[in-house]
């Protein structure tokens, strides 16, 4: 059954990086150091040899990711031992074989982000998600699926993603979004019912009209601006904003929070901006 069109992404991140065998039948889980990890089972390393490929050991990640740092145990295997090959230059990933997604690989991907099959919906080509949903780590430059309503957390720790393209439009709990390589609030529209986090992104440096892309909040919002900040003043026009913490500058802190605090009118605290030093920031 087909769930969810034009998402060539997705279908790439079916195939193992390492062996660039599919995702299902050819992959075994060990813990390790208390968190579950993939391993490419000895025939399907064998697959990729014969294809001409070279594996880096026999951990697993999606293809277009990069392999695991530090080297690749061995001790976790599925029918002896693999011996770590020297890195290769990655060949180019091979065509997806369908622009299509269908419902058994779509529960293998929510899986391993720890997403059961009854926890999910798909509603107008959008995931609805029952729970919590937690992206930590991965490798995507965007996220392979489009969300839609999370009833939980919305959680994303992933030092390669450059864009909001895919994240959701409505999030019942606490948005989290740090250590990315994130520029812009481009691709976001979203209302949180909760509180939003998102200091540690270190590229993100554009908050201009922040209110359009940010609909609604019910909670505080933790952002990092800094004097080289463009924009900033537009995440007091926010609604449901209870208070405003920016751990990279108590002072800015402390006269933006007079909106929630003291009711002050935004142009006063615009002005105090700007004699402040905070020119760029007092920008809507």
């Amino acid at each position: 059954m087909t769930l969810i069109r034009s998402l060539v992404e997705m279908a790439a991140a079916q195939i193992c990086g390492n062996c660039r065998q599919p995702m299902t039948g050819n992959h075994f889980y060990r813990k390790i150091n208390g968190q579950n990890k993939r391993f490419c089972k000895k025939d399907a390393i064998q697959k990729a040899v014969d294809a001409g490929y070279q594996p880096s050991g026999n951990v697993s990640f999606p293809l277009g990711g990069n392999p695991p740092v530090g080297g690749t145990p061995t001790r976790a295997t599925s029918g002896g031992p693999v011996t770590p090959r020297p890195p290769a230059t990655p060949a180019p990933p091979p065509p997806p074989a369908s622009n299509t997604i269908t419902r058994p690989q779509l529960e293998n991907w929510l899986k391993d982000v720890g997403i059961e099959p009854n926890q999910y919906e798909v509603i107008n080509g959008k995931l609805n998600i029952k729970t919590s949903v937690h992206l930590v780590d991965q490798d995507y430059t965007q996220l392979p699926l489009p969300f839609g309503k999370i009833d939980g957390d919305f959680e994303v720790f992933m030092p390669t993603l450059k864009t909001f393209k895919n994240f959701p439009n409505e999030i019942k709990g606490n948005f989290i979004v740090m250590h990315t390589d994130i520029e812009n609030f481009d691709e976001l529209d979203i209302a949180v019912d909760d509180s939003i986090y998102m200091n540690n992104n270190k590229k993100l440096k554009n908050f201009r009209k922040i209110h359009k892309n940010i609909r609604s909040v019910d909670g505080d919002i933790t952002v990092d601006l800094d004097p080289g900040t463009n924009g900033g003043l537009g995440l007091l026009l926010i609604p449901g904003l209870e208070q405003l913490k920016v751990p990279s500058n108590s002072k800015i802190t402390e006269i933006m929070n007079q909106r929630v605090t003291d009711n002050s009118d935004i142009l006063d605290i615009q002005e105090e901006l700007i004699d402040a030093g905070f020119k760029k920031i007092a920008r809507i």
